[in-house]
């Protein structure tokens, strides 16, 4: 889950080269302030509910949820098609992988500011908007990473030391003689 303490997001760039054409939607859908993209396979079972806490988490925002369907045999796209038809899905042609997937995403993204979302994530109330802060108070900002917590509130790691040898040394000792008894 997405808190709405701090954020995910990069300025919008233009698109990788030798990109197949996402379609686009139609010219009188708002400018959006933000664009999401949910790369998919076989998601049906959580895709719904995030999308459900993107719409509700901050609903005066003008967003743009894009969904590149790397071929899901489940029905992901449909469901999303029949569900949430605010939303545009592409479909990859094939599994493509995630970075070529929101490579798709990307080039068809109209918004100022890119966010990557896995289809299992829910948004919590007022974090996209909480996102859109950080970044309007940081110029010159290219990335932020929002604050993550499982479904029970409590805090997921997102980051952690490189691995080296003295760590691995170090915390193999540590536990043949604990420094903390």
């Amino acid at each position: 889950m997405i808190a709405a303490d701090d954020a995910a997001a990069q300025p919008a760039g233009s698109g990788p080269p030798n990109m197949p054409s996402p379609v686009q939607p139609p010219a009188a859908a708002p400018a959006p302030q933000l664009s999401i993209i949910i790369v998919t396979h076989n998601s049906a079972g959580v895709i719904a509910a995030c999308l459900r806490s993107l719409y509700r988490s901050d609903s005066e925002l003008a967003l743009e949820i894009i969904v590149v369907d790397n071929a899901s045999s489940d029905g992901t796209a449909d469901l999303v098609r029949q569900q949430f038809a605010q939303t545009q899905v592409i479909n990859a042609g094939g599994n493509s992988g995630y970075a070529a997937g929101n490579n798709l995403g990307f080039a068809a993204a109209r918004a100022p500011w890119l966010l990557m979302l896995n289809p299992d994530t829910e948004a919590h109330n007022g974090a996209l908007q909480a996102m859109l802060d950080a970044a309007a108070r940081r110029p010159g900002l290219g990335m932020l990473a929002p604050r993550l917590v499982f479904a029970d509130g409590s805090l997921q790691h997102s980051t952690f030391r490189f691995p080296s040898i003295a760590q691995a040394f170090f915390g193999f000792f540590e536990k043949l003689v604990p420094l903390n008894s």
